[in-house]
């Protein structure tokens, strides 16, 4: 692991810095946590003439001591190994750093080596610029002590935006006799503290290692508290929010008295940021939007946020292992479902659905029923039997008379003889009774087709929705998404359509329903909510399989101190359910103001709890009684022709005399 000086005793300087170290570690550090140890990469060969290999000796002891007392899972860095254990420790976060820090041969400023160490930290998969940080400076410089600290505390905000740290210096100022040993002073920053906000501009000596104390710190306090206040006194956050409605919606724009413009947001995703602020007294800074499509604002947005010039980046960002690399997310705000919208089953015509009241089987049946009983009722009234005593009545003994008579029967109305004969009385008994039966459950699917006829068969799977040939509303933006969770399904379609402006594509689907989208649940609810049309599932028609849970989240820049305030506060929002009732409120308020432009159907289709009995559900029994008199006059006025041709008249006049 590294060279160590043979028979070399450790100084006593560096033995007391070593058990400070150590006292620190058991009173700031939680056992069974990960302890990364880094320091310079400096050749010491046993060759006793180079003043550093004190320095490595003493990392060397304080291994060894932390090892004996068997504390702490250790990880050690050194530059030229640090790819070797990357593999090693992708997945392994570690939560507590030492860094011990000197002037290196390449580096001949510890800041400059401090930096180095750094950068090589950052690029391992273990990196946690929110773990505790101890920097150990085995030698100062001439620059006073305050300010070397102050200097360290400066880069490794600027750097890594490392909050909790805690600085290790030799105390140079003190005058010393020959002999003695420097104490041991221990720094540390507190953002929102000053004016600065949370930039570093004045450190805090919170404790001291004296030599007399046997390297034990002056108080038993906690050198690790929790530094980010509950009020942030005004501060200012800056904000990349690209416009994507409803989680990020651009209200107005406006000049302040600087001659700046200031920008307000509302939004689903903006609401979890404004009671943030309201509740903790920060000010928030939305920056200028940027130009370009939804993608290309999404990864501007990502790239301020990594590269610092914004602290938060919100708006429709997905969790995903991708934006986890370059920016640090807080909980899910919000908990959406990415669903295949397809075109809902249109209803059914009245005329169509009542020919279907029976199957073409119950139909056919009817029919064999209908003509057998004419014949029933020809044969027997026609057929002579001995012991007949009562002859029939002429009426059933003519074909097209029964036919009229069993017609008659079928719909409930009177015929003009009744059967002399008890054998067609008992027949006519049983026929009355079977349509009796048939019509009472005619009449009732009748009257049920009237009132509500139903609808087309839904679209039910992914394969049924490829087969209808509708063709696909392409998202460019979410294309890119499902190329990352490997998702190519949508391939399938035989044709697609660009949907750069989703929300008119929505549209297009739930009016015109000629097309099919991919797209939040929250996306669909509110485009529902513009057009004025209620949340009803007659007009939200999804597919049951090719559904995805997506969580949405803020990012912030890596290391941001503030990350912690924001899941409590998030968390809280969401257990009261305060984004909830703004939800709901802004999609009543939309659907209000657009109530009067709405394109949604008429109340026989949305409303299931009642409905109003109208002209338009008897209409088609109008269109029947319409028909069958139509029916009857042509019938009359042939019979009047036939008449007229098959036999003269004779018109005779007489005279009367009076």
């Amino acid at each position: 692991m590294m060279s160590l000086i043979k028979n070399e005793p450790l100084t006593s300087e560096r033995r007391y810095m070593a058990m400070c170290i150590r006292s620190i570690i058991h009173g700031n550090f939680i056992p069974e946590e990960t302890l990364l140890v880094s320091f310079p990469n400096n050749k010491c060969d046993g060759n006793t003439t180079l003043s550093n290999c004190h320095d490595v000796k003493l990392v060397d002891f304080v291994l060894e001591n932390i090892h004996r007392d068997d504390l702490l899972l250790i990880h050690v860095y050194r530059p030229e190994d640090l790819s070797v254990q990357m593999t090693d420790d992708q997945l392994t976060i570690v939560h507590n750093y030492i860094i011990f820090t000197w002037p290196e041969a390449v580096h001949g400023d510890i800041i400059e080596a401090l930096i180095s160490q750094l950068e090589n930290l950052m690029s391992a998969g273990s990196w946690n610029p929110r773990a505790r940080f101890l920097v150990v400076v085995t030698e100062n410089d001439n620059r006073p002590t305050e300010l070397l600290a102050l200097m360290i505390c400066e880069t490794i905000w600027t750097k890594n935006r490392i909050v909790n740290v805690v600085i290790m210096v030799p105390n140079s100022d003190d005058l010393l006799n020959d002999g003695d040993i420097h104490s041991l002073d221990l720094y540390t920053w507190f953002p929102y503290a000053t004016n600065s906000c949370v930039e570093p501009r004045q450190v805090i000596r919170i404790d001291q290692c004296l030599p007399d104390n046997n390297g034990q710190p002056s108080s038993s306090k906690s050198l690790f508290p929790n530094k980010i206040p509950n009020k942030l006194r005004g501060c200012s956050i800056r904000v990349s929010a690209p416009e994507m409605k409803p989680n990020v919606i651009l209200t107005n724009s406006s000049k302040n008295s600087d001659g700046n413009t200031v920008y307000s947001y509302r939004g689903l995703e903006i609401e979890y940021l404004l009671l943030l602020a309201e509740a903790t007294n920060l000010t928030v800074v939305f920056l200028p939007p940027t130009e370009g499509d939804l993608q290309e604002k999404t990864i501007n947005a990502v790239v301020a946020v990594t590269t610092g010039i914004s602290d938060v980046a919100i708006g429709h960002f997905p969790l995903n292992a991708i934006t986890i690399h370059f920016a640090d997310p807080t909980v899910t705000t919000l908990f959406d479902t990415l669903r295949w919208y397809v075109p809902c089953p249109r209803p059914v015509s009245r005329m169509g659905k009542i020919m279907r009241a029976f199957t073409a089987s119950v139909w056919f049946n009817i029919a064999v029923v209908f003509i057998l009983s004419v014949l029933i009722f020809w044969r027997s009234a026609n057929v002579p039997h001995s012991s007949m005593v009562v002859t029939e009545s002429q009426s059933y003994k003519e074909i097209h008379r029964c036919l009229y008579i069993v017609w008659a029967l079928s719909l409930g109305v009177s015929v003009p003889n009744k059967p002399r004969t008890l054998k067609l009385r008992a027949f006519l008994s049983l026929f009355l009774c079977y349509c009796f039966v048939v019509g009472t459950l005619f009449q009732a699917t009748f009257v049920s087709f009237l009132v509500n006829p139903g609808y087309h068969t839904a679209i039910s799977n992914f394969d049924e929705l490829v087969e209808t040939g509708i063709p696909y509303g392409k998202i460019k933006s979410l294309e890119y998404f499902m190329h990352l969770i490997n998702y190519s399904e949508h391939n399938r379609f035989r044709s697609n359509i660009d949907c750069s402006d989703h929300h008119k594509c929505l549209e297009r689907l739930f009016v015109d329903g000629d097309i099919t989208m991919f797209t939040p649940t929250v996306d669909a609810m509110y485009v529902l909510s513009l057009m004025g049309m209620s949340q009803n599932k007659n007009l939200l028609c999804t597919l049951n399989d090719n559904a995805f849970p997506l969580d949405f989240a803020m990012y912030l820049t890596k290391g941001h101190p503030l990350l912690h305030l924001f899941n409590v506060v998030i968390r809280r929002c969401i257990e009261a359910g305060l984004v909830l009732k703004y939800w709901n409120d802004m999609i009543f308020r939309t659907h209000l103001q657009h109530a009067a432009d709405s394109k949604e159907p008429s109340c026989v289709v949305c409303n299931e709890m009642y409905f109003v009995f109208t002209l338009s559900h008897v209409k088609v029994a109008f269109v029947v009684l319409l028909g069958g008199f139509i029916l009857s006059a042509i019938v009359f006025v042939l019979e009047l022709v036939y008449k007229c041709r098959s036999e003269p008249h004779t018109v005779t006049v007489t005279r009367c005399l009076y």
